[in-house]
């Protein structure tokens, strides 16, 4: 029998009430409870709340991004792909709703101040930004 993976019941319990009652809503002791861990044993995986939510960001925009490429065409014209994308992101969070909401709160929090401020200064890349991509293609055409 399979051992349950702690971290991913951790993450996965973040997410759920982070997504049901936002980031103050969902305390430490509270996703412990739900996780079926001890509060020090988030600890081990994650340093702080702020690492744990910066780390759900992160796994969840990486699923984003994967699912945005799939069936991507560079080839095809700015519009399509315009569509394409928005096609893709709107099914992806309908099939997806926790993710949907969770970033949504990120982006509207300081979270997302903080990396909005870190793109603008050029502290953080573009890369997996596909819309910010297709404009700046646009933009040069």
């Amino acid at each position: 029998m399979k051992k349950p993976d702690k971290r991913e019941d951790i993450m996965r319990v973040s997410l759920e009430l982070i997504a049901e009652h936002g980031f103050h809503g969902a305390p430490m002791a509270m996703i412990a409870d739900k996780a079926g861990v001890g509060a020090g044993t988030i600890y081990r995986y994650f340093e702080s709340k702020d690492i744990l939510i910066t780390e759900l960001f992160r796994e969840l925009e990486a699923k984003i991004v994967a699912a945005l490429a799939d069936g991507y065409c560079e080839e095809k014209p700015i519009r399509e792909r315009f569509i394409f994308l928005c096609t893709k992101l709107l099914k992806y969070f309908v099939a997806c709703p926790l993710h949907c909401r969770f970033m949504e709160q990120y982006f509207n929090s300081p979270y997302g101040v903080s990396l909005k401020k870190d793109k603008f200064l050029g502290k953080s890349s573009d890369r997996g930004d596909a819309f910010m991509n297709l404009f700046k293609q646009g933009i040069a055409q």
